[in-house]
């Protein structure tokens, strides 16, 4: 399988992310944690399928992003992985970086 590193995020705490992912010529396996745990689609979290001219993306929808949604996430399909970090700034370290 290859593992195809894609882009990292720094968010901070109420934003919003949105990571899209698409594979051409082979199947959708899903979006999953560092530990291979499909992502659980929540009221903040969910999964939305786009279809453009025949080609289908595969978002990442996280809205009010929380402390605990920074991490290592992939995006699977049946031969492919594309990998993608978020990381979440510390509010009161960036306020504190903002006014130095």
């Amino acid at each position: 399988m290859n593992s195809n590193y894609q882009s990292s995020y720094l968010a901070t705490q109420g934003d919003e992310i949105k990571q899209d992912c698409d594979f051409t010529g082979e199947e959708y396996q899903g979006w999953f944690d560092a530990y291979g745990r499909a992502i659980p689609e929540s009221g903040r979290v969910s999964v939305i399928t786009s279809v453009k001219e025949n080609q289908k993306k595969y978002f990442l929808h996280v809205i009010n992003v929380q402390p605990d949604d920074g991490g290592i996430f992939f995006c699977k399909g049946k031969k492919t992985v594309r990998m993608y970090k978020f990381f979440l700034r510390s509010k009161f370290f960036y306020d504190d970086y903002k006014h130095s």
